[in-house]
């Protein structure tokens, strides 16, 4: 039932925005062609607009959307009043850029320097932390390379005995089958049953050498590894308290530059939007209300905040 209220809501907003729009087809201004621009001029027809609210736009949103875009019906009555709006309110944005962009420099330069300072003392710390693991690492990748070599020389006689029994036995059961061709189901099952026998032996004579040696390197490999762990894992451990404590300060600095330009910026800001809100209410409030009859713009957005 509330999806078929939205679809409803949405339609009939839509119609009326279309009817509207086509009842005044040569106008150059709209009403909230983006939400929190209360007038624009048309760079494109606004059947454009609409589609791309159908299309991209959250359907929530869409009923809205529409209820608010409208075209200006006397452009010349709008300009008149954007220039008193623009005449009264430009002191005060004036203002509020200057207190926000010399707060944001500061803003800037206290946190520009505690990330610096982070990035020196996680770099310093992880300096340490290779210098501490580098060796350790290098021992463990001695120790497995020997124990794979090692691993390589025990296996690989095994490997080439396999692998000529099985290229052997293969020929074999190719010779026997390509020769009996008339009595080729006999043959061949006889035939791979030899060979299934033969490579099997040599199979488990291969996993009999390769199994210990398999053990032995894994043995090596795990103890190295056990080593390489204990000497990496305090480093480690203090590498990331380290950069812990860098972090946290740095997020205490920059909270606190936050907090302060926020502190020094609101009262412009207060200020500004307080002037805008009585601008418009002034100047713009009447025309609006006379073009978008359904229009819901609360001095930053239609949008309810």
């Amino acid at each position: 039932m509330k999806q078929k209220n939205e679809d409803q809501e949405i339609a009939a907003a839509l119609k009326r925005c279309r009817a509207a729009f086509k009842k005044h087809p040569d106008a150059k201004w709209a009403w909230f062609c983006h939400h929190e621009k209360l007038c624009e001029e048309l760079r494109e027809p606004a059947e454009v607009r609409i589609q791309y609210i159908l299309d991209a736009k959250p359907k929530h949103e869409q009923a809205t959307r529409f209820n608010n875009f409208r075209p200006v019906l006397d452009e010349k009555k709008l300009t008149q009043a954007r220039a008193e709006y623009e005449r009264v309110t430009s002191p005060a944005r004036a203002e509020y850029e200057r207190v926000t962009s010399q707060a944001w420099a500061e803003y800037e330069r206290v946190t520009s320097q505690a990330r610096a300072k982070y990035e020196r003392v996680k770099s310093q710390a992880l300096a340490q932390y290779e210098r501490v693991t580098s060796p350790a690492r290098a021992q463990y990748e001695r120790v497995t390379s020997q124990a794979l070599a090692q691993y390589e020389r025990v296996t690989s006689p095994a490997r080439a005995q396999y692998e000529r029994v099985t290229s052997q036995a293969l020929a074999q059961y190719e010779r026997v089958t390509s020769q009996a061709r008339a009595q080729y189901e006999r043959v061949t099952s006889q035939a791979l049953a030899q060979y299934k026998r033969v490579t099997s032996q040599a199979r488990a004579q291969y996993e009999r050498v390769k199994s210990p040696a398999r053990a032995q390197y894994e043995r090596v490999t795990s103890q190295a590894l056990a080593q390489y762990e204990r000497v990496t894992s305090p480093a480690r451990a203090e590498y990331e308290r380290v950069k812990s404590q860098a972090w946290a300060e740095y997020e205490r600095v920059t909270s606190q530059a936050l907090a302060q330009y926020e502190r020094v910026t609101s009262p412009a800001r207060a200020e500004y939007e307080r002037v805008k809100s009585q601008a418009f209410k002034t100047y713009l409030r009447k025309i609006y209300r006379q073009d978008v009859p359904l229009g819901t713009w609360n001095g930053k957005s239609i949008f309810k905040k």
